[in-house]
């Protein structure tokens, strides 16, 4: 009999911590946030609680299943996956620090309590819609006040034996026969509440009345990827059974009601010789209907003409994650596929209010990768048109939080003698944030040394990511502290940000409470300029530059009290200071780069009326052409 405690909740990992904290307990593991499954696949946890899946070359035809626990462990099994189950459990290897499933040491690893033959027996036997032995097929059973959780795999029989606690349940299931010559595959997916008393019990739920799962589009096109979840909710437990499948297959779904059920499709069908796409969603509460066949007009979906123009240098075969997140119903999915940067197309797209909308590149280049991520977006219907980076890349603030009972703290912080950072090292003002990963995390080909001072004594040298670090003070200490950030990154791809540097001075005190977060007086200047798309600009255009000097939310407002900027075109050999048209904690100015010149590095300095100090440079910024 297995009984299944509460695991933390997965946002437990999506603290982006990816530099081992200079403080950190050496038996204590650092988090990583992207994990290599066995045969290569990886999956990236994303910091809005959904995943990507990015399948190995040559796999990007064999699907996967994603299961969701009921203390929230999300584990990623491939439909060919044949190594120990708990090398799939993505969410226990990143708590972990372990960035490779088939290298992580038996400890690293979710315990799996065997079942030990207490407990009320139960024989699932599962049959699929022609009444035969299905190829694959899964099953969850778990306690409606989720103190049991039992997972089975039917045998070649088509059968499974569990024994679980007398009780009331609710079965999560589904099935897979796999494609034939001349015969899709069929997945078929089922949810059934489960009464258990102290004989055995027989399941044999019947898939035959299952209806199709399916998008009738104005166009027809062809299915590159399709979801489907199912997830059971209640105050007390939530998980959930998803596949990710290709078109080859047919998605059925078995009819209930069940106030406690979400269901979501989400399918991507190609159109006009794959030069459009449909990126659709449907979702629902309550009960599976019997009718699952959903037709769509155009007219209903945002029209995105999306310009992939590449970040500085043309790029064959990025991978793309494109994400739809329906926050309602804290479900959400991302297809992959891949695209020659640059390119443009049209996307149309589902526009429930409820549905968050990303798009995601992943360039890589033997064991590093650069991952570009969106904002959050959310459409209307009608013709809409979207940029993927637009403005030069920089420093941005992340706001300050303490987090919530679903997310830990960010920002710039101090508790007792500790100091938090998380920076955000290349951001566009448009919101866009780069991602940069080696496939050793602690050798980020970002290469940057990050110093620690106070009153100019070096405290503390951290090398490596810098998302997110801390670093100790002396007992009870209080000063004039430094930070500086001296970064080179090292990707081909990334034609521009070549080298980056930061250097804040600042003013900090012990809280008289020290379990107490505090802020620090962190304000930063944030820079735009027009013109700007994939760090390209057109080099005949004058530019509008704007500054804007920005203190982290939820933090400590601070207001500019001297603003500059300087530009350099031989990569900060030399500087042109800049005359700025300054408004408060705002400045702009109207720049004609000089004939023959090929990129823009820039360089922004600032104080404030809480005596801090901030010098930002960029190395190219952005590229002319």
């Amino acid at each position: 009999m297995r009984i299944t405690r509460a695991i933390p909740a997965l946002a437990a990992v999506t603290l982006l911590l990816t530099a081992t904290p200079a403080t950190a307990d050496p038996a204590t593991p650092s988090p990583v946030d992207t994990v290599t499954l066995p045969g290569g696949d990886r999956v990236h946890l994303k910091p809005d609680g959904t995943y990507a899946f990015t399948a190995a070359d040559g796999r990007e035809n064999i699907g996967h299943r994603a299961v969701r626990g009921p203390g929230g462990d999300l584990i990623v099994t491939p439909l060919d996956a044949t190594a120990d189950p708990r090398r799939y459990n993505v969410s226990a290897l990143a708590r972990a620090g372990q960035p490779d499933a088939s290298a992580a040491p038996e400890s690293a690893l979710a315990a799996v309590a065997e079942d030990d033959g207490d407990g009320t027996q139960v024989t699932v036997t599962i049959r699929d819609r022609h009444g035969k032995v299905p190829d694959t097929a899964y099953g969850t059973l778990v306690a409606l006040d989720g103190s049991v959780w039992e997972s089975f795999a039917v045998d070649s029989r088509g059968s499974a034996v569990v024994a679980v606690p007398p009780g009331d349940y609710v079965m999560l299931a589904d099935l897979t026969d796999e494609p034939e010559p001349g015969r899709k595959g069929e997945y078929v997916t089922m949810s059934k509440r489960v009464t258990v008393g102290t004989t055995p019990l027989a399941l044999n739920p019947s898939v035959v009345a299952s209806t199709p799962v399916a998008a009738v589009t104005q166009r027809p096109g062809s299915i590159t990827e399709q979801s489907m979840t199912l997830r059971w909710a209640s105050d007390d437990v939530r998980f959930s059974n998803e596949v990710t499948l290709n078109g080859d297959y047919r998605v059925f779904a078995l009819p209930v009601t069940d106030p406690a059920l979400l269901w979501a499709y989400q399918p991507t069908i190609a159109v006009n010789g794959s030069a459009d796409l449909y990126r659709l969603e449907f979702h629902g509460t309550g009960k599976v209907p019997f009718g699952m066949i959903q037709p769509v007009r155009d007219a209903d979906l945002a029209a995105v003409t999306v310009d992939y123009p590449g970040f500085g240098t043309p790029f064959t075969g990025a991978r793309l994650c494109y994400s739809r997140y329906i926050r309602a119903l804290d479900i959400g999915t991302c297809t992959n596929e891949r695209v020659n940067l640059p390119t443009k197309r049209t996307e149309y797209l589902s526009t429930s209010p409820e549905t968050i909308h990303g798009w995601g590149l992943d360039l890589r280049d033997g064991p590093a990768w650069l991952e570009y991520s969106t904002p959050e977006l959310k459409y209307t219907p009608g013709p809409h048109s979207l940029v993927l980076c637009e403005g030069p890349v920089g420093y941005s603030v992340r706001p300050f939080s303490t987090g919530g009972p679903d997310s830990g703290p960010t920002g710039m912080y101090r508790k007792d003698d500790l100091f938090y950072f998380s920076f955000e090292q290349l951001d566009t003002p448009d919101a866009g944030t780069f991602y940069i990963s080696g496939g050793n995390e602690w050798e980020s080909p970002m290469n940057n040394t990050m110093l620690v001072l106070k009153d100019g004594a070096e405290l503390n040298r951290i090398t490596g990511e810098l998302r997110w670090v801390d670093t100790g003070l002396e007992e009870g200490s209080s000063g004039r502290y430094q930070v500086t950030i001296d970064s080179h990154p090292t990707m081909s791809y990334l034609g521009a940000a070549t080298a980056m540097n930061l250097d804040w001075s600042f003013n900090s005190s012990p809280s008289a409470d020290p379990e107490a977060m505090v802020p620090l007086a962190f304000s930063a200047v944030v820079l735009d300029a027009t013109g700007v798309r994939g760090l390209t600009a057109d080099a005949t255009t004058d530019q509008q530059i704007t500054l804007d000097y920005v203190s982290q939310g939820g933090g400590i407002d601070a207001t500019a009290q001297t603003l500059t900027l300087e530009l350099s075109y031989d990569d900060g050999a030399t500087w042109t200071p800049v005359a700025l048209n300054r408004n408060g904690d705002k400045a702009t100015a109207t720049v004609h780069h000089p004939t023959g010149a090929k990129h823009v590095s820039v360089r922004t300095s600032a104080t404030d009326d809480l005596g801090s100090a901030i010098t930002q440079t960029t190395i190219r910024a952005w590229l002319l052409k």
